[in-house]
């Protein structure tokens, strides 16, 4: 539920971006409406969500948000009907090839990844900089004396619960 101002907020913005963001999707999925309406949807319906968060940001970090929930969410529902077709679809195919992810999104993906990695204790940033970048804890810690296994599981830890992070605050990846 959303009080007063919450829902004004939500009012003003979806007056700014309803069109941009429907153009964006009917882009994305070659036109199809039926398409860019549920995504269009499912967008709002987190945007909604997220909603106490974002009041802070700029417009432009807002659109951007958008664009790329957008992005993310047309890519599930691809992958979807790709299981129920059983065959691959050719827009999920280029669309995956073509990797044409805009200034905007990169900056906001990196602005919410950052600002969760901050929350992180400092050896958990450590960790998920070894997962990230595929190097061993130990090769960075040699004088550590736990198993490689007990390094790895809490890597993969650290990492998982930063990704919780990233995902409880809006952004769904697969």
């Amino acid at each position: 539920m959303l009080n007063s101002e919450e829902e004004r907020f939500l009012r003003e913005i979806y007056q700014k971006y309803a069109e941009k963001l429907y153009r964006f999707l009917s882009g994305l999925s070659s036109g199809s409406d039926k398409i860019s309406e549920d995504i269009c949807q499912e967008v709002w319906i987190s945007f909604a969500r997220q909603i106490q968060r974002m009041e802070s940001w700029e417009d432009k970090q807002i659109l951007a948000w958008l664009r790329l929930m957008a992005r993310v969410k047309y890519r599930r529902y691809i992958k979807k009907q790709e299981k129920r077709d059983g065959r691959p679809l050719e827009t999920f195919l280029r669309d995956e090839n073509c990797a044409g992810d805009s200034a905007e999104d990169i900056a906001l993906l990196e602005i919410l990844c950052k600002e969760k990695f901050s929350e992180l204790t400092e050896t958990e940033k450590e960790l998920v900089r070894c997962k990230i970048y595929g190097v061993s804890y130990r090769q960075t810690h040699p004088g550590d004396t736990r198993s490689e296994n007990a390094l790895a599981i809490r890597c993969s830890r650290a990492f998982r619960k930063w990704k919780r992070r990233i995902q409880e605050d809006g952004l769904e990846y697969s």
